[in-house]
């Protein structure tokens, strides 16, 4: 299950989540099928090769509430006021765009492949909806002068359940509430940009606390059926495909509990790939 970025030729994407959707993004830029924890163990990183003739060109933007780049309001977030931010934080775009920086960090980035025309900038927004959201939507995403986007993935739900818990029915409640807060706020998006939400992947429940991702899956299942993300919002429903139970034998479990080997990332991009072939949209 591979794919080749001429699907995705002269296309801008955006990508907005956490970890699992910026491993979207990298897996994407990367020839190999090896995991990104073994990827990024190796003492050559710099040298692998890119699936991208001209190779990619990424700036990785630095934390600004203002702007909402970054998470600053997060548990897993950036900028001076955060507890837990990490020592590899991109001060400036200059000093930015290195491996570590890229695949660990809790950044926004912008990947370029100039061969293909092809635009990809990732948000880091792992909660289902902050302020931060709302900056980066109302400042960037939906500005006049905002890239067009040809789509847009969301992909939210394990960092609530995993960061945030509570007992589960205050859970549900406090999480459909902030459910609609960004269906309503990705209506901004113009009506030429394709849109997708995905549900969480399945993780090791202590890694998740279990019930509550299932209650998270399933709030941004019935929200995208329901019309909360408006009508043009498809589902890619990847809990159903990862989850423990109902699991294929081709679908590999998570390397640590919580990631998955490229192969997963890439079954999402197939089936965006093929959407777009066939303007499914």
């Amino acid at each position: 299950m591979w794919l080749h970025l001429r699907q995705l030729a002269n296309h801008t994407i955006l990508l907005v989540g956490g970890s699992t959707v910026r491993m979207m993004a990298t897996d994407l830029m990367m020839h190999a099928h090896e995991t990104q924890m073994a990827a990024f163990r190796e003492s050559k990183e710099l040298q692998r090769r890119l699936n991208c003739p001209s190779e990619w060109r990424v700036a990785v933007h630095p934390c600004d509430a203002a702007r909402g780049y970054g998470c600053t309001r997060c548990v897993c977030c950036c900028g001076p006021g955060c507890p837990r931010r990490r020592h590899y934080e991109p001060t400036t775009v200059g000093n930015a765009a290195s491996w570590g920086g890229l695949f660990l960090g809790w950044s926004d980035f912008t990947a370029t492949c100039a061969a293909y025309a092809l635009r990809i900038d990732f948000s880091w927004k792992p909660e289902m909806h902050t302020d931060d959201d709302d900056a980066a939507f109302g400042t960037r995403f939906c500005a006049a002068d905002a890239p067009r986007y040809d789509l847009a993935l969301v992909g939210k739900g394990l960092h609530d359940a995993a960061f945030r818990p509570a007992p589960l029915p205050a859970f549900v409640a406090k999480l459909n509430l902030q459910v609609v807060a960004l269906g309503e706020l990705l209506r901004c998006l113009p009506p030429t940009t394709r849109l997708l939400v995905r549900t969480p992947y399945w993780a090791d429940a202590a890694r998740s606390n279990g019930p509550l991702l299932g209650a998270a899956a399933d709030l941004v299942r019935a929200a995208v059926e329901g019309g909360r993300f408006g009508p043009r919002a498809q589902l890619v429903d990847a809990f159903a495909f990862t989850r423990n139970d109902t699991r294929s034998p081709t679908t590999p479990p998570p390397y640590d509990g919580v990631h998955y080997p490229p192969v997963v990332q890439l079954r999402v991009w197939n089936s965006i790939t093929h959407a777009l072939e066939e303007g499914a949209f």
